[in-house]
């Protein structure tokens, strides 16, 4: 970002800036409590492969606008790789974000739904 413009390349390519210019944490116990939940979610899904920790970087919620982005202070992806990551994977095929991300949903839905029937049974049988 350039005087709170976007940066393009020359060929009109949008750049996805790694950095949003703002603090990490806005007090020191922020910042503790921070890297504390982060290192306890990594301890806690230390030895799955397919859950990545992460937090304080950008995500782009909409491929090809780089205004659209967030910065959660801790996340977790399951289902997928456990890695360091760049900004240029913000340029990924739109088409396979979708595709994970519904059946994602599904899958979250599905989970609901089979908790919901659980708890309606466990009700019931008081």
């Amino acid at each position: 970002m350039r005087n709170g413009r976007l940066a393009r390349h020359d060929e009109g390519e949008i750049v996805y800036p790694e950095s949003d210019g703002r603090p990490m944490a806005e007090t020191d116990d922020h910042r503790f409590q921070m890297n504390y939940l982060l290192e306890a979610l990594d301890l806690w899904f230390g030895r799955r492969k397919r859950v990545y920790v992460a937090g304080n970087n950008l995500i782009y919620c909409q491929q090809g606008d780089p205004r659209l982005r967030l910065s959660p202070d801790t996340y977790v992806v399951k289902g997928v790789e456990k890695r360091r990551r760049r900004a240029e994977e913000g340029k990924r095929r739109e088409a396979e974000g979708r595709r994970r991300e519904a059946e994602a949903r599904r899958r979250a839905e599905a989970a609901r739904d089979a908790l919901r029937a659980e708890l309606d049974r466990v009700r019931r049988s008081r």
